[in-house]
C-alpha cells in the first residue's frame, strides 16, 4: 500500500464589502413598479415557469410563477373619491387579467404536490377576478374532487362547461368523480 500524505497550505481570505449595488432593487420592488413593468416582468416570469415545467423542475417552475403572483399582490384604491376616473379601476383590472394566469398555473403545481387547499384558494382568486373563467372552474372542480368535496366539484365542472371548457375533457374529471 503506498499511500502519501501531502501537507497543504492552510488560506485564509478576508472579504471586506464596502458598498453594495442595489439600484435595480426600487424596479424590482412590486410596491414601486409601473404597470408596464409588472406586465413585463410577469410575461418573463411565466415563460420561464412554463420552460422549467416543461424540463419537468416542477419545484423551480412553482417557485418561479409563485414570484409572478406577488406582483399582483397590491391594489389601488377603487372607490369613487380615491378614484374619481376609475384610472385604479382599470389598472386592477388589468393587473388581475395579468395575474391569472400565474395563479392557475401555480395551482396547477400545487394539486401535483398535494396542497390542496392552496391550490383551491388559487382557483377562488382567478374566479374572485374573473367569474366566467372556464380553467379555473375546471381546476377547482379538480382540487375538489382531491379534496373529496364531490358536489361542488360536480358544481365546478358543470360552471366550467357554461364558461367554455371543452366537454370532453370534464367528462373525464366527472368519470373519475363516479369512481
Amino acid at each position: 500500500d503506498q499511500s502519501e500524505t501531502i501537507d497543504l497550505p492552510s488560506v485564509i481570505l478576508e472579504v471586506s464589502v464596502d458598498a453594495i449595488d442595489d439600484t435595480n432593487k426600487k424596479s424590482r420592488d412590486p410596491m414601486t413598479m409601473t404597470l408596464q413593468q409588472k406586465e413585463e416582468r410577469s410575461i418573463v416570469l411565466k415563460e420561464r415557469g412554463t420552460q422549467l415545467y416543461k424540463m419537468r423542475r416542477f419545484r423551480r417552475a412553482e417557485s418561479v410563477w409563485h414570484e409572478g403572483v406577488r406582483l399582483f399582490g397590491f391594489w389601488k384604491p377603487e372607490d369613487s373619491v380615491m378614484d374619481p376616473h376609475d384610472e385604479h379601476l382599470r389598472e386592477n383590472n388589468r393587473l388581475r387579467a395579468l395575474s391569472n394566469p400565474l395563479l392557475l398555473n401555480e395551482a396547477l403545481l400545487m394539486r401535483r404536490r398535494g396542497a390542496y387547499k392552496e391550490a383551491e384558494c388559487n382557483c377562488d382568486e382567478v374566479l374572485e377576478n374573473d367569474s366566467r373563467n372556464a380553467k379555473a372552474f375546471f381546476r377547482r372542480g379538480q382540487v375538489r374532487v382531491d379534496l373529496q368535496k364531490w358536489e361542488d366539484a360536480r358544481h365546478d365542472f358543470t360552471k366550467a362547461v357554461e364558461c367554455g371548457a371543452l366537454q370532453s375533457e370534464v367528462d373525464k374529471e366527472l368519470n373519475r368523480l363516479r369512481k
